[in-house]
């Protein structure tokens, strides 16, 4: 038992400095970099910028909406066809 334990403290002496063992590599202060927790949250500018990036992109899908809205009855009297209503706004999303 004696001479296992002694294999055991040989294996992990401190004065091996160039191991490649990744666990013997941490220092303190690493460690005490870990206790510290990521912000979860946005706030500050950024979460300004991602609100003020949502409502441009929701304005700005109401008024392509309102465009084509806008658009249907005279793309319909131009091209005569009442049928292809629906292949109206596929084909402007394509097009976007």
């Amino acid at each position: 038992m004696s001479s296992t334990k002694s294999a055991v403290d040989a294996g992990t002496s401190t004065s091996d400095n160039h191991s490649t063992d990744p666990e013997k590599l941490i220092t303190e202060s690493s460690l005490e970099g870990e206790a510290e927790e990521p912000e979860k949250y946005l706030n500050g500018i950024s979460l300004g910028l991602v609100v003020l990036g949502l409502g441009l992109m929701t304005f700005l899908v109401g008024l392509d909406n309102s465009i084509l809205a806008t658009a249907i009855p005279t793309i319909t009297t131009k091209f005569n066809s009442l049928d292809d209503v629906g292949w109206y706004g596929s084909a402007f999303l394509i097009c976007v």
